[in-house]
């Protein structure tokens, strides 16, 4: 930066602030100046000298983000696709983050199972699993050959994280699942079936009742089902489940 005066006119004179180049030393130039008068304003070139006072250091980089991997496929079955993780889904309450997510994908839907990765320190640190009783990659064994769609929910009234997700067999859609943690870690899950159905595609979602209300702790599963014999889909389907998903 440098402090320039100059004469723009007979009659006034103005100092300002102008930018020169680093390095730049004190001098005189022709500048353009603006000027304004009650009759208007107009341009003018006129000679200035100038002062180099001295140049800001130059503004820091921001800083870089930090990526975090918090999950990997563990999976080595041969039918769908590894080292995939895909469709997380995730719900922060307080310090406490959990996120769900596809792993190992099958190239027509579903995937070899459900992670899970859970945050109690605001994101700083992770521990990670997958949910248990799914599939037939799952540990322990599960009735369904893949699994979809997780969405994460939290009741707040009980305390109880969940995660809802699409069962399949094969490429089709067979049960809900919804399972169930106390502290985001350790995990348990159910199951129910619809008739008749050839895909059933859920989310989950908890309302905020107020703390005084008789439904404060409910928490809802939405979901689609399409029928075998018609490949219809109905409309949105809304299950409500209270005491924290049981």
């Amino acid at each position: 930066m440098a402090t320039a005066s100059t004469s723009a006119n007979r009659a006034s004179r103005w100092i300002a602030q102008i930018t020169v180049p680093a390095g730049t030393p004190a001098g005189g130039d022709v500048v353009l100046a603006r000027c304004s008068t009650f009759s208007g304003t107009y341009l003018k070139y006129a000679p200035s000298s100038f002062t180099v006072t001295g140049s800001p250091p130059p503004r820091p980089p921001p800083p870089r983000a930090v990526v975090t991997q918090i999950s990997s496929d563990p999976f080595t079955n041969m039918t769908s696709q590894h080292q995939t993780q895909v469709e997380p889904d995730t719900l922060a309450d307080g310090n406490t983050i959990v996120s769900a997510f596809q792993s190992g994908r099958f190239t027509d839907g579903g995937s070899s199972g459900i992670g899970w990765a859970t945050s109690t320190d605001g994101g700083a640190t992770w521990t990670h699993g997958f949910l248990p009783s799914l599939t037939v990659n799952s540990a322990p064994v599960g009735p369904y050959s893949r699994v979809s769609d997780p969405s994460v929910a939290f009741d707040r009234g009980n305390g109880v994280w969940m995660i809802s997700a699409l069962a399949m067999v094969g490429s089709r859609g067979a049960a809900v699942t919804v399972s169930r943690s106390g502290d985001g870690i350790t995990w348990s899950t159910r199951w129910w079936s619809p008739r008749r159905v050839r895909q059933r595609r859920p989310g989950m979602g908890g309302l905020r009742h107020p703390p005084d209300q008789p439904l404060y702790g409910n928490c809802y599963v939405t979901s689609t089902t399409t029928r075998a014999a018609t490949g219809c889909s109905t409309a949105p389907q809304l299950t409500e489940g209270s005491h924290g998903g049981r």
